[in-house]
């Protein structure tokens, strides 16, 4: 019950774990589980994607919510398919980058 595994016992632990909860009908103890393996799994993307993320995000890992990961890559793909496909200046995009971290393996 309102057990908190952490990332050093492994994602599939934690997709086990939420998986037992809910077959047992215990959606309230699966709820955390679920959260934490939805975070690791979008960190995971970000690093491997070398998604740039804001510094406050890169450097405190209380601000990796599945909210916050979301919005990372959400605002990534918008700013390169801006890049890309419409008249996105190289000054802005410098300006936006310069707002975040090339990537985040830095911190893990």
């Amino acid at each position: 019950m309102g057990t908190i595994l952490s990332e050093a016992q492994g994602s599939e632990r934690l997709r086990i774990s939420a998986d037992t909860f809910l077959a047992a009908g215990q959606v309230g103890q699966a709820e955390p589980l679920i959260r934490q393996y939805l975070e690791y799994k979008l960190l995971q993307i970000i690093r491997k994607a070398d998604v740039p993320v804001p510094i406050d995000f890169a450097m405190k890992d209380h601000t990796h919510m599945v909210s916050n990961c979301l919005d990372a890559i959400m605002d990534a793909v918008y700013f390169i398919d801006e890049r890309v496909h419409s008249s996105l200046s190289h000054n802005r995009f410098k300006t936006w980058t310069r707002f975040t971290s090339p990537h985040l393996s830095a911190t893990g």
